[in-house]
């Protein structure tokens, strides 16, 4: 069940990012945070996830990367994007993210 796109606000910046620790290649982006449905919380923990956070982004600025940097507590941390939901109708990513260590 998707985010109604009415109700989002596109006002934090995120860096989407490729490559790895030390040699990220990164672009900015902008998104609206979300929450992870409960659904969605336990579906992940059987596939070994912990997810931390979602975000929504316009489906044209999602190019597939991996990671994402987004601003958390103050700081700037690094996650791994470990699903999508691409909803063609409003035209919303919902990028599902989790901390992994060893990505800074």
């Amino acid at each position: 069940m998707a985010m109604a796109k009415r109700s989002m606000r596109f006002i934090h910046a995120a860096y989407l990012a490729t490559g790895e620790r030390g040699s990220w290649v990164k672009r900015r982006v902008t998104v609206a945070n979300g929450s992870v449905y409960q659904k969605e919380f336990y579906e992940a923990h059987r596939e070994g996830f912990k997810p931390d956070k979602m975000v929504c982004i316009h489906n044209a600025d999602y190019r597939g990367e991996a990671y994402i940097e987004v601003t958390e507590g103050g700081e700037q941390v690094m996650m791994v994007i470990y699903r999508t939901y691409v909803n063609e109708e409003t035209g919303i990513t919902e990028l599902y993210l989790t901390k992994k260590a060893g990505v800074r």
